[in-house]
């Protein structure tokens, strides 16, 4: 039981870690579903997805007529995007992660 809520705890993100996500911009490090490589995006949405919680990416893919976004658990973040630092968590973000 314990070693399997630790693999949850790997793969999912925790109510808090995925709300904290949000407002924060990514990088795709890789080319993704529907997303180039190098594209960047804001997470807009925490969730429950399986046994924890996951996070939603509206991607900045210019040329379509409807916004990208995908969902992405802890282990797919940690691989498959890469945080830009400098960036601040706008303040539309922020203030729905509280709410």
């Amino acid at each position: 039981m314990i070693q399997e809520a630790l693999l949850v705890e790997e793969v999912h993100f925790s109510r808090f870690g995925a709300q904290a996500k949000i407002g924060r911009r990514v990088r795709a490090v890789e080319t993704l579903s529907r997303v180039p490589e190098g594209t960047e995006g804001t997470i807009i949405r925490a969730d429950r997805a399986g046994g924890g919680y996951g996070v939603a990416v509206r991607w900045d893919v210019f040329g379509r007529n409807r916004p990208v976004v995908a969902w992405y658990r802890h282990d797919e973040y940690d691989r498959y995007l890469e945080e830009i630092r400098s960036a601040r968590p706008s303040a539309t973000y922020r203030s729905a992660a509280r709410g």
